[in-house]
């Protein structure tokens, strides 16, 4: 008879049972094994010399680790050592593998030729320190006001906001879409090739080396830049906090703090329009520190297992290593609060190097990018840095009001209704003021309600993202609102 019992990826197969060739084994996952992808998801493994697994499920996490389980036993995969390109040969060994690990075949056609020759020439220039984009100068003369903390979140969002529309030039961003997943319901995409062999994920799924081809599997896709941004600004507290909150709370407590290099210096905030790897500057060393938001504590210790984080371009990595910085450090703000004491804990990670790395967003047509894959060292044995207090601040609100003030809708918000500036005639404006207030207010959230009804539109056929859920959530509060502001037209809501 067929035995059932709990699997968890710290005990091995040979713990369990050493069954005969014909014998059945029944493994059920626990959502503590491999969350939360295995949850109730069970298996059927056929022992033999050549094991036959079959079962129903997502099979993108569970599959994989009772694979490992068959092949290494019941001890964790060793960590590799990761190490930084010294010289162009080892820059060169580095993308020739990456390359090849995404199906890049330079003898299959002149467009991967192309795309190969690219990539080599600008991983090189990189390196040197010679190519770089965009750039912009570390920029310390816009202090933070650390004695008004909604003025001081009110800045940081404002310039997040010109960060991501380039001071309003540019209207649209990019989108990356998998075919993989959209056909499949699949994982997100990593590398489908490992040392010239097709990932056993891949495999599972049936798919062939030209569905596979990243020319032929990735599309890309143009979005307002102003739209994509109100999604971000709109999304409300939950189980977690909204990253662009999150990122100005952390950017907040950390100005002003020792520099973990010299010890001497303070930590300022960099005001630059093109801030990566250098949120943070020590002016007295030239350390700088790059913020990251992670979901949770849990998902911080992942990194810090894996030895290293997948980040922006390669190129102003370099440019800054090479150029300004003395020490680079990351760190890593969680969007969720600790369990005990409420607060969310920011860690911090020396960054020992990066190599050059190809990502779905490399491929597209218009020019090649060249990302990062950035080697960390944790410090303070794996334990948060600072725990940021929550303060008693309406989210939504705030982010609302920067969001519309930036895009120029003129949106006032009851914050600014309860705390109205003080003018020299109050008989002229104040009148008016507050019913374009009014007006501009009904706009809003008549717009928060037609993204809701979208959300409901799709939210049979496709997973809904985080926020969207809890967007969702807030429909009943978003409709009493409107009705208090329009009690005329409230019969048409």
């Amino acid at each position: 008879m067929p035995s059932s019992i709990l699997f968890t990826p710290f005990v091995s197969v040979e713990k369990l049972c050493h069954p005969r060739d014909n014998e059945t084994v029944r493994l059920k996952f626990s959502q503590k094994a491999v969350p939360p992808i295995a949850m109730r998801v069970k298996w059927r493994l056929q022992v033999s010399q050549n094991a036959v697994l079959e079962g129903a499920g997502d099979r993108r996490k569970s599959l994989k680790v009772l694979v490992n389980m068959m092949r290494y036993g019941n001890h964790r995969r060793r960590r590799h050592h990761q190490s930084a390109p010294r010289n162009l040969s080892e820059v060169a060994a580095r993308i020739n593998t990456n390359l090849s690990d995404w199906g890049i075949d330079e003898g299959k056609n002149d467009e991967h030729a192309r795309f190969a020759a690219s990539v080599r020439e600008d991983a090189a220039k990189s390196f040197n320190a010679t190519f770089i984009e965009n750039w912009q100068p570390i920029d310390l003369s816009t202090p933070l006001n650390k004695d008004d903390l909604t003025a001081a979140l009110e800045l940081l969002l404002t310039q997040n906001l010109r960060q991501v529309t380039k001071d309003g030039t540019c209207k649209k961003k990019w989108n990356t879409h998998d075919t993989v997943f959209e056909n499949h319901g699949a994982f997100k995409p990593f590398p489908p090739y490992n040392k010239g062999r097709m990932s056993f994920a891949y495999e599972e799924l049936g798919l062939d080396d030209s569905e596979l081809d990243p020319f032929n599997r990735f599309w890309y896709s143009e979005q307002d830049v102003e739209g994509y941004m109100r999604e971000q600004f709109s999304q409300v507290p939950g189980d977690e906090y909204p990253s662009h909150y999150v990122r100005a709370l952390a950017l907040y407590e950390t100005v002003g703090m020792k520099c973990l290099a010299c010890e001497d210096g303070s930590i300022q905030w960099n005001g630059s329009l093109r801030t990566d790897f250098c949120h943070l500057v020590c002016p007295d060393c030239t350390s700088v520190y790059a913020l990251c938001c992670v979901g949770s504590s849990g998902k911080v210790a992942k990194l810090f297992d894996k030895g290293f984080h997948y980040r922006s371009s390669y190129a102003h990595f370099r440019h800054i290593e090479k150029s300004i910085a003395s020490r680079m450090y990351f760190l890593f703000a969680t969007r969720s609060t600790n369990p005990k004491s409420k607060r969310l804990p920011v860690y911090v990670a020396e960054v020992k190097g990066a190599c050059p790395n190809l990502n779905p967003d490399s491929f597209q047509q218009d020019r090649v990018r060249i990302k990062s894959k950035v080697i960390i060292k944790p410090l303070l044995d794996s334990q948060p840095w600072l725990n940021i207090s929550i303060p008693d601040i309406d989210v939504l609100e705030v982010s609302m009001k920067v969001f519309d003030r930036y895009f120029e809708t003129g949106v006032e918000t009851e914050h600014a209704q309860l705390h109205p500036v003080q003018k020299d005639d109050p008989s002229s404006k104040p009148n008016n003021a507050k019913h374009d207030s009014k007006s501009h207010q009904v706009c809003n959230l008549q717009k928060i309600l037609g993204q809701i009804q979208d959300i409901k539109e799709k939210q049979g056929r496709v997973e809904l993202e985080s926020w969207e859920a809890k967007l969702l959530e807030r429909e009943d509060k978003v409709v009493s609102k409107l009705k208090s502001l329009q009690p005329a037209s409230a019969s048409d809501i």
